[in-house]
Protein backbone atom coordinates (compact mmCIF):
# COMPACT_ATOMS: atom_id res chain seq x y z
CA UNK A 1 0.00 0.00 0.00
CA UNK A 2 1.44 3.30 -0.79
CA UNK A 3 2.13 5.88 1.95
CA UNK A 4 1.76 9.76 1.91
CA UNK A 5 4.29 11.80 1.27
CA UNK A 6 5.68 13.14 4.28
CA UNK A 7 4.80 17.26 5.12
CA UNK A 8 7.23 19.30 4.01
CA UNK A 9 8.25 22.27 6.01
CA UNK A 10 10.62 25.06 5.82
CA UNK A 11 12.70 27.06 8.35
CA UNK A 12 12.41 30.33 9.33
CA UNK A 13 14.54 32.38 11.62
CA UNK A 14 13.57 32.80 14.98
CA UNK A 15 12.95 36.59 16.42
CA UNK A 16 11.06 38.14 13.31
CA UNK A 17 10.26 41.66 14.07
CA UNK A 18 6.46 41.93 14.16
CA UNK A 19 5.43 44.72 16.04
CA UNK A 20 6.83 47.94 17.91
CA UNK A 21 5.50 50.01 20.58
CA UNK A 22 4.02 53.42 19.66
CA UNK A 23 1.11 54.77 17.83
CA UNK A 24 -0.56 52.62 15.22
CA UNK A 25 -3.40 53.05 12.93
CA UNK A 26 -6.16 50.50 12.60
CA UNK A 27 -8.09 49.67 9.35
CA UNK A 28 -10.62 52.91 10.47
CA UNK A 29 -7.99 55.01 10.72
CA UNK A 30 -8.51 55.19 14.67
CA UNK A 31 -5.03 55.58 16.50
CA UNK A 32 -4.03 53.37 19.29
CA UNK A 33 -1.05 53.52 21.32
CA UNK A 34 0.75 50.78 22.43
CA UNK A 35 3.53 50.66 25.29
CA UNK A 36 6.81 48.71 25.98
CA UNK A 37 4.03 47.32 28.89
CA UNK A 38 1.67 46.64 26.43
CA UNK A 39 3.93 44.93 24.62
CA UNK A 40 5.83 42.89 27.31
CA UNK A 41 2.33 41.33 28.15
CA UNK A 42 1.58 40.09 24.61
CA UNK A 43 4.70 38.54 24.88
CA UNK A 44 3.69 36.77 27.99
CA UNK A 45 0.21 36.20 27.40
CA UNK A 46 0.84 34.17 24.01
CA UNK A 47 0.06 30.61 24.56
CA UNK A 48 -0.45 28.14 21.32
CA UNK A 49 -1.73 25.79 23.76
CA UNK A 50 -4.55 27.72 23.86
CA UNK A 51 -4.57 29.60 20.62
CA UNK A 52 -1.56 29.32 17.79
CA UNK A 53 -1.86 31.86 15.79
CA UNK A 54 -0.98 31.67 11.99
CA UNK A 55 1.03 32.96 9.62
CA UNK A 56 -0.44 34.95 6.96
CA UNK A 57 0.11 37.29 4.15
CA UNK A 58 -1.67 40.62 5.32
CA UNK A 59 -4.69 40.91 7.87
CA UNK A 60 -7.28 38.32 6.18
CA UNK A 61 -10.72 38.32 8.44
CA UNK A 62 -10.29 34.39 8.54
CA UNK A 63 -6.79 33.87 9.05
CA UNK A 64 -6.28 31.59 6.27
CA UNK A 65 -4.52 30.53 4.42
CA UNK A 66 -1.62 29.71 6.57
CA UNK A 67 1.50 29.26 5.63
CA UNK A 68 2.59 27.99 8.88
CA UNK A 69 2.27 28.93 12.78
CA UNK A 70 3.93 31.21 15.31
CA UNK A 71 5.75 28.71 18.40
CA UNK A 72 6.34 31.54 20.38
CA UNK A 73 6.70 35.02 21.25
CA UNK A 74 8.79 37.30 22.94
CA UNK A 75 11.01 40.78 22.64
CA UNK A 76 14.49 41.45 21.41
CA UNK A 77 16.57 43.68 23.40
CA UNK A 78 15.10 46.97 21.34
CA UNK A 79 11.70 45.71 23.04
CA UNK A 80 10.47 45.03 19.77
CA UNK A 81 7.65 42.11 19.60
CA UNK A 82 9.36 39.21 18.17
CA UNK A 83 7.69 35.65 16.75
CA UNK A 84 9.45 31.81 16.46
CA UNK A 85 7.72 30.51 13.57
CA UNK A 86 7.51 26.27 12.97
CA UNK A 87 5.74 24.37 10.62
CA UNK A 88 6.15 26.70 7.82
CA UNK A 89 5.68 26.35 4.10
CA UNK A 90 8.53 26.03 1.67
CA UNK A 91 6.59 29.00 -0.77
CA UNK A 92 6.21 31.11 2.22
CA UNK A 93 9.49 30.91 3.61
CA UNK A 94 11.01 31.74 0.30
CA UNK A 95 8.65 34.66 -0.14
CA UNK A 96 9.77 35.98 3.12
CA UNK A 97 13.27 35.33 2.63
CA UNK A 98 13.52 37.32 -0.73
Amino acid sequence: MPQAAPLTTASLPDGIEIFRAGRHLDDAGVAHHFSEADLAGMAASYSPALREAPLTVGHPADNLPAYGWVKSVGRNAAGVLTISPHNVEPQFAEMVAS
